[in-house]
């Protein structure tokens, strides 16, 4: 027979083993239902949350880290082709960013990675 609270931590250890096999780490130390927003701690420090039901349903990424690994790419592409990527952060792919391409023209484009 399983205790009750074992039973009523089952989904927060879930949570805690579904964000430690992306190296992250639980913060909240209470289950509150799958619609809460649970607070977790990358590798690299950032912190962030998500929902529970999210959570255990897809393994997340921190959204920190994301950006600045495309921010990475992006810059590596636009050094290959002779320019330089002008924009300081990354966002989402729907906005747009500063240029400059080889010739030393400046333009503001949709950032598309594929």
């Amino acid at each position: 027979m399983v205790d009750t609270e074992t039973r009523l931590s089952t989904p927060l250890a879930r949570l805690r083993e579904r964000l430690a096999q992306k190296g992250h780490t639980l913060l909240d130390n209470e289950w509150r239902g799958r619609t809460a927003r649970y607070r977790f701690r990358c590798a690299h420090g950032h912190e962030t949350s998500r929902t529970g039901d999210y959570a255990l349903r897809s393994l997340i990424d921190c959204p920190t880290c994301e950006a600045e690994v495309k921010l990475a790419r992006l810059q590596q592409v636009a050094r290959q082709a002779g320019g330089e990527w002008l924009s300081t952060r990354y966002s989402k792919s729907s906005d747009t960013y500063r240029f400059r391409c080889q010739l030393g023209h400046e333009f503001d484009n949709w950032a598309t990675l594929s």
